[in-house]
């Protein structure tokens, strides 16, 4: 729209249409800042970090309490991006916002600064996806490994209590058969008798 308003063959009256659909898109950019949340928690509007930029998410990532990775989602709506001045209507639908062809070039830059800073919010949330991602496989592998040494330790026990069960049967049969030769001479010496 800014681009459209800088046309030199647009009339004052056509910028200032344009305009207000411009103050109508940045009240949009304003609502769905305000309306992103997760969990009732407001993710791109709210200034709640030391910086005062946005809010800071902290996520457990291993196993130790201080394996944590810091996030932080930048606030993200028409005042961040000094987009405030580049179309203003009031209560009443008076637009207040310059409608010239130079107000609309200057328009164009911040529209761009804004889109640029935005690009770079964006590219920054990609990057701690795409860590996060790699967070998540080598916590898998770790898991995966984790339990397979579990598994060989459980495994190396019981066959250590067979082991163990098989000598003390052998222990009991081995006794058993002395008991019972041990019983057998003096059934022979009682047999020599009769």
């Amino acid at each position: 729209k800014t681009v459209q308003a800088s046309d030199r063959a647009v009339s004052d009256g056509q910028r200032a249409s344009i305009d207000k659909q411009v103050y109508q898109l940045l009240q949009e950019l304003d609502d769905i800042a305000a309306q992103t949340k997760w969990s009732d928690t407001t993710l791109i509007n709210a200034t709640t970090n030391t910086a005062g930029t946005g809010r800071d998410f902290s996520f457990h990532v291993g196993g130790d309490s201080s394996e944590e990775l810091l996030v932080t989602l930048n606030q993200s709506n028409s005042s961040t991006f000094s987009l405030e001045g580049v179309a203003t209507v009031d209560g009443s639908g008076t637009i207040g916002a310059d409608t010239t062809v130079d107000g609309a070039d200057t328009a164009i830059d911040v529209v761009r600064t804004a889109i640029d800073t935005l690009a770079g919010y964006i590219q920054g949330i990609g990057d701690t996806m795409v860590r996060l991602g790699k967070k998540n496989s080598f916590l898998s592998v770790s898991h995966a490994n984790t339990e397979a040494v579990r598994s060989q330790y459980e495994d190396a026990d019981f066959a250590v209590e067979q082991m163990e069960l098989l000598k003390l049967q052998i222990l009991q049969s081995t006794s058993v058969s002395a008991l019972a030769q041990a019983n057998t001479g003096p059934q022979v010496v009682l047999g020599l008798f009769r």
